[in-house]
C-alpha cells in the first residue's frame, strides 16, 4: 500500500495495524483492518467519483464504495461493488479482479446477470 494519512493504532514498527481510516488520495479511502501496513479482512474502499485530485471534498451522492475482504491488500472473496447512482454489482475478487459470475442490480431494482466476467482490475491508488 502507498501509505497515506492513517488514522488507527500502529505495530511496533509504526506500520498501521488494527481498525481504522486510510487516506489514499484526496478522492480516495479505505475503512476496515490493516496487519502490519497492509488491508486485510473485512474493509471498504470508498472513491468520490465526482472530483479530482486537486479538489478538496466529495460533492453529495458522488462516492462509490466496494465492500469485501481484503488479503495482501487487495480485494478477495465475495463482495459488493456501490455505484453513486444506487445500482451494485454483487461479484467475487481474487488477486484485486472480478471474476466468474456477477449480479448487477440497477438503482431502479431490476436485475441484470453476468454469466462470466474476464477479470476487470479494481483500482486504488
Amino acid at each position: 500500500t502507498r501509505m497515506g494519512d492513517w488514522t488507527g493504532s500502529r505495530d511496533a514498527r509504526g506500520r498501521p495495524h488494527g481498525r481504522g481510516t486510510l487516506r489514499l488520495s484526496k478522492r480516495a479511502r479505505f475503512e476496515g483492518r490493516m496487519v502490519r501496513g497492509e488491508r486485510s479482512g473485512l474493509g471498504t474502499l470508498f472513491v468520490d467519483e465526482a472530483s479530482s485530485d486537486e479538489e478538496d471534498g466529495a460533492a453529495e451522492g458522488c462516492e462509490s464504495s466496494l465492500r469485501v475482504r481484503w488479503r495482501d491488500d487487495e480485494p478477495c472473496g465475495r463482495g459488493v461493488f456501490s455505484e453513486p447512482g444506487g445500482g451494485t454489482v454483487h461479484g467475487t475478487w481474487s488477486g484485486g479482479l472480478l471474476q466468474g459470475s456477477v449480479t448487477e442490480r440497477h438503482a431502479d431494482g431490476t436485475v441484470c446477470r453476468a454469466a462470466a466476467v474476464p477479470g476487470s482490475a479494481v483500482k486504488h491508488d
